[in-house]
C-alpha cells in the first residue's frame, strides 16, 4: 500500500498527464467553426483555357434622343401635342408668348418704315435734282449750239455787213454759256457724289435693320417650340401658363426607327471596356454584332454605363424598352490558372479564401490575388497551387474566423 506522499505524487502526475493530453484538444477548437461540408461548394484549382467574357444585359434605347429648349423664354400659351404623340420635323410642340420681346419688335418695324420711307424720298430727291441738271445741260448745250451756227453764218461777211463788234458780242456769249455748261455739269457731277455716298449709307442702315428685324422675328418664331426630330415626345414639361427662363427645356423627342443597346457594367472593367470591341447577341434566331458606340466613365453605384450600336437591318425587330442578353469578348483565348466563380467574390472582393487541407478535415483563410474574371471562371494571379481545393458558395454562413472545421 503506497504511502500518502506517494498517493498524492501520483495524483498529480495522472492529473498532468490527463491536462497535457486534454490541451491540444482544446487548443484546436478554440476560434474554430464547424461547418457541413454539404452546406459548402468546393472546387479544384486547375489549369483551363480563359476566355474573359462578360455577359450583359442590354436595354433597348432610341439611338437619338433631341432635348428642346426655349430660346428666348417667355408664357406658355398653348401645348400643342402631349407625352407619347409621334411627330414630324418642323411639328409645334409647345407655343411661348413674350411680350416685351413683340413690344420690341413693333418698335423696329415702325422705325424701319420710317427709315425706309426717308430712303425713298432722299432717292425721288436725288433723281429729280439729276434730271433738273440734265435738262439744264441740254439747254445750255442747245445755246451753244444756236449761237455758234450763228456765228458761222455771219463769220464770212466780217467787215462788210456784219460789224467786227458783233462777231466779238457772238463769241463772247459763246464762251460764257460754255463757262455756264461746264460750271452745271460740275455741280451734276458733285451732286452725283454726294447723293450717291448718302443714298449708300442709307442703304446700308436699312440693310442692318433688316437684319435685326430678321433676327428678331427669328426669336418670335422660336417662341414656337418645334421638333426638330422625327419620334415620340416622351417628355414635356411645363404647364400652360408657366414661365420658361432663357434656355430652359421644354421638352425631349426620341427616334422610333433607329435604337441602341444601353447596358450597366461592374466598375471592375473601367478602362477596359473601349470603343472597338463587339458584343454578340441573339434576335429572331441569329446572332447578330453590336460594336461599342460610347463608354460613359462616370461610376454611379459600383456601375458605369456602355452603350452599344445596333445593325441597321436589326432596328425593325426592336421595341424601346426591351432586354437583350449581350455577350461581350474582352481578349482572346489563352491557357491560365483558374478558379470558379462564387460568392467569395462578393463577400471580400476575392481577397482571400478558405482552402482546404489534404484530408479535408480543415479550411484555412488564405489571401490570395485574382486577374482576369468572366461569368464562370477567375484568373488565379498569386495564392492558390495548382490541384488546391477552395471553398468558392457558402461564404456568407463562415463569419471571421480563420480556420473551420469539415464535418
Amino acid at each position: 500500500m503506497k504511502s500518502a506522499p506517494a498517493r498524492r505524487l501520483w495524483l498529480i502526475g495522472t492529473a498532468l498527464v490527463c491536462i497535457l493530453a486534454f490541451v491540444p484538444f482544446v487548443s484546436e477548437r478554440i476560434g474554430v467553426q464547424s461547418v457541413d461540408l454539404e452546406r459548402l461548394k468546393t472546387a479544384q484549382v486547375s489549369t483551363a483555357t480563359f476566355i474573359e467574357k462578360v455577359f450583359l444585359l442590354g436595354i433597348v434605347g432610341p439611338q437619338n434622343t433631341v432635348y428642346l429648349d426655349s430660346v428666348s423664354g417667355g408664357r406658355v400659351v398653348e401645348r400643342m401635342v402631349e407625352e407619347g404623340t409621334l411627330v414630324d420635323v418642323g411639328q409645334p410642340i409647345i407655343v411661348l408668348s413674350y411680350r416685351q420681346l413683340e413690344l420690341q419688335l413693333l418698335h423696329q418695324e415702325a422705325k424701319y418704315t420710317e427709315q425706309l420711307s426717308g430712303f425713298a424720298l432722299a432717292q425721288n430727291e436725288y433723281e429729280r435734282l439729276q434730271y433738273d441738271y440734265r435738262r439744264q445741260l441740254e439747254d445750255s448745250l442747245g445755246t451753244i449750239q444756236e449761237i455758234e451756227r450763228e456765228l458761222t453764218q455771219k463769220l464770212p461777211f466780217e467787215n462788210t455787213s456784219i460789224s467786227r463788234n458783233e462777231i466779238s458780242q457772238l463769241r463772247a456769249a459763246l464762251d460764257r454759256e460754255r463757262n455756264t455748261h461746264d460750271a452745271i455739269s460740275l455741280a451734276m457731277q458733285r451732286h452725283e457724289e454726294n447723293a450717291s455716298e448718302s443714298l449708300r449709307k442709307l442703304e446700308q442702315s436699312l440693310d442692318r435693320m433688316a437684319e435685326g428685324l430678321s433676327l428678331m422675328n427669328d426669336e418670335i418664331d422660336h417662341l414656337t417650340v418645334r421638333a426638330s426630330l422625327a419620334g415620340r415626345v416622351s417628355v414635356i414639361t411645363p404647364q400652360v401658363g408657366e414661365v420658361i427662363s432663357e434656355g430652359g427645356r421644354v421638352a425631349e423627342v426620341q427616334s422610333m426607327d433607329r435604337f441602341k443597346l444601353i447596358a450597366s457594367v461592374d466598375e471592375y472593367y473601367l478602362g477596359r471596356i473601349v470603343k472597338g470591341l463587339d458584343a454578340n447577341f441573339q434576335i429572331g434566331g441569329a446572332v447578330h454584332t453590336a460594336p461599342i458606340a460610347r463608354v460613359r466613365s462616370t461610376v454611379t453605384d459600383q456601375k458605369f454605363i456602355v452603350e452599344f450600336a445596333v445593325p441597321s437591318d436589326v432596328n425593325s425587330q426592336l421595341r424601346s424598352g426591351q432586354s437583350v442578353r449581350l455577350e461581350l469578348a474582352l481578349d482572346s483565348s489563352n491557357d491560365a490558372t483558374v478558379l470558379r466563380t462564387g460568392d467569395y467574390l462578393d463577400v471580400n472582393g476575392g481577397q482571400s479564401v478558405f482552402v482546404l487541407d489534404e484530408q479535408g478535415q480543415y479550411a484555412e483563410r488564405r489571401s490570395i490575388r485574382l486577374g482576369r474574371r468572366n461569368t464562370d471562371q477567375v484568373e488565379v494571379v498569386a495564392g492558390l497551387r495548382l490541384g488546391e481545393r477552395v471553398i468558392v458558395d457558402g461564404y456568407t454562413q463562415l463569419g471571421d474566423v480563420d480556420r473551420i472545421r469539415l464535418n
